[in-house]
């Protein structure tokens, strides 16, 4: 087994000011898992510092180094193989970073069992819905907003009346049948 971790930051086109910190740049930790000549990847993209529970990406990188790859070296020394992906998550420990640090792995093992099998992330879990249409806005933006396409379609919205609700970028499904494994219509209840 090998495993490659790294680090990639990419700078952010349109940069967000919080009330602590300015994000020009977002860094990514990817992770690769090769086992008999069959490689996955995994990827997250941590805060680049601590803030409000989630871990530092320093603290990724390490829980990676220091706890989830060895647990997983000791699984295949013992069992001759890579565990599933389905394992992984009981890796995790308390620590904050051990969230993000448990799902690289899991994502790389998953990818690396899918190749493997030649199989595709649509047959596992196939697509019930269409996706909806999501956007961050940060309305701390620089002093003028205007470079940020997403946060001038947000001041265009906030300017209209309020009694009169319009759409965001476009309509936005506001049903998810998540869990929903048939085509038929959901049963309503009476009022």
């Amino acid at each position: 087994m090998k495993a490659t971790l790294w680090r990639q930051d990419t700078g952010i086109r349109f940069p967000v000011r919080s009330a602590a910190q300015h994000h020009d740049v977002r860094s990514r930790l990817f992770l690769g898992v090769e086992h008999h000549g069959v490689t996955g990847y995994g990827e997250v993209a941590p805060q680049p510092e601590e803030l409000n529970g989630d871990a530092a990406i320093a603290d990724v990188i390490d829980e990676v180094r220091i706890f989830v790859l060895p647990q997983l070296q000791q699984i295949l020394e013992r069992e001759g193989d890579l565990p599933s992906w389905t394992r992984v998550a009981r890796f995790g420990g308390s620590r904050a970073a051990s969230n993000p640090a448990v799902a690289v792995l899991e994502m790389a093992l998953l990818e690396r069992e899918l190749r493997a099998a030649r199989g595709s992330i649509e047959s596992l879990w196939p697509a019930t819905f269409e996706t909806p249409l999501q956007a961050t806005v940060s309305l701390i933006d620089d002093a003028s907003g205007t470079s940020n396409p997403v946060w001038r379609a947000y001041a265009r919205r906030s300017q209209r009346p309020r009694s009169v609700p319009a759409p965001f970028a476009g309509s936005v499904n506001s049903t998810y049948p998540c869990c929903s494994t048939t085509t038929a219509a959901p049963a309503t209840t009476p009022r």
